[in-house]
């Protein structure tokens, strides 16, 4: 739920669509990553958490984001539409 609200507040701060280049980026090296923290002398449980918690507030914030994104790209009403509204 913190990831909804921190992703969200970042998106305002520094814009949706950067939002979303982090969202690709940061998660693109972290899914690479995850898998090896069980291995390679690593064997660390928090750091696997510490990963999956990061990725997993990632994706709650794009969810959080979108409504957002969609009206910066397309308008209120056209938003509104796709989001079920009318």
């Amino acid at each position: 739920m913190a990831g909804r609200f921190f992703w969200a507040s970042t998106s305002d701060f520094i814009g949706r669509k950067p939002t979303y280049m982090i969202f690709f980026a940061v998660g693109a090296i972290l899914y690479w990553f995850l898998p090896f923290t069980g291995t390679l002398h690593l064997d660390s449980v928090a750091l696997f958490v510490l990963v999956a918690g990061v990725l997993l507030s990632m994706y709650g914030g794009g969810f959080a984001t979108i409504p957002a994104y969609l009206k910066d790209l397309f308008g209120v009403i056209t938003s509104a539409r796709f989001m079920g509204a009318y």
